[in-house]
C-alpha cells in the first residue's frame, strides 16, 4: 500500500503546487475563461487522484480480501474516468476558445490513453482475462497525475495571451 500512499502524497503537491502557481502567476483582472478551465482540470485531477489513491488504503484496512480490494478500487477508477471526461469536455466546450484545445497529436494521445486506462479499470473490476491487481489501480491513478501535470504545465507555461 506504500505506493498509493506516495500517488496521494504527489497528488496533494500537485495541487498545491497548482494553487500557487496559479496564485502567483495570475493576474486577477485577465483572469479568464481559459484559466478556470485548467485550474478546474487540474483541481479535477490532481484531488480525483488523491481520493482514488486514499481508497484502496481504507479498504485494506477492512476485511476483504486483495482481490476485492483491487475490484472496488478499479471501479472507482472508472467511474471516476467517466465522469470527469465529461465534466472536462463540458467545460473545455463552455470556457475555452478552440485556439487554445491541445493540438491534435496531443488530443489524440489523451483520448487513446484514457481508453485504454477505462478499458483496463473495467477488466481489472471484472477480474475479465486476468486477476484483479493492484498495477491497473496504481497506472490508471497515476495517469490522473500525468493530466494534472499537463494542466499545469499550459498553467505556468502557456497562458492563454502567450498564443
Amino acid at each position: 500500500m506504500g505506493s498509493f500512499d506516495i500517488l496521494a502524497e504527489i497528488a496533494v503537491g500537485l495541487a498545491g503546487f497548482g494553487t500557487i502557481a496559479i496564485v502567483l502567476a495570475g493576474d486577477p483582472k485577465r483572469w479568464g475563461s481559459a484559466d478556470f478551465f485548467r485550474s478546474a482540470g487540474l483541481f479535477l485531477s490532481s484531488l480525483g487522484a488523491l481520493f482514488l489513491a486514499l481508497l484502496p488504503i481504507g479498504l485494506a484496512t477492512t476485511s476483504l480480501p486483495d482481490v476485492s480490494v483491487w475490484r472496488v478500487s478499479s471501479a472507482a477508477v472508472a467511474i471516476f474516468i467517466v465522469a470527469q471526461s465529461v465534466i472536462l469536455v463540458r467545460l473545455r466546450q463552455k470556457h475555452l476558445e478552440r485556439a487554445l484545445w491541445l493540438g491534435p497529436v496531443l488530443g489524440a494521445m489523451i483520448v487513446v490513453t484514457t481508453l485504454v486506462n477505462l478499458s483496463t479499470q473495467i477488466l481489472n473490476s471484472g477480474g475479465f482475462l486476468f486477476e484483479p491487481n493492484a498495477a491497473c489501480a496504481f497506472f490508471g491513478i497515476a495517469w490522473f497525475l500525468m493530466f494534472a501535470c499537463l494542466m499545469l504545465v499550459r498553467i505556468v507555461f502557456l497562458p492563454p495571451g502567450s498564443r
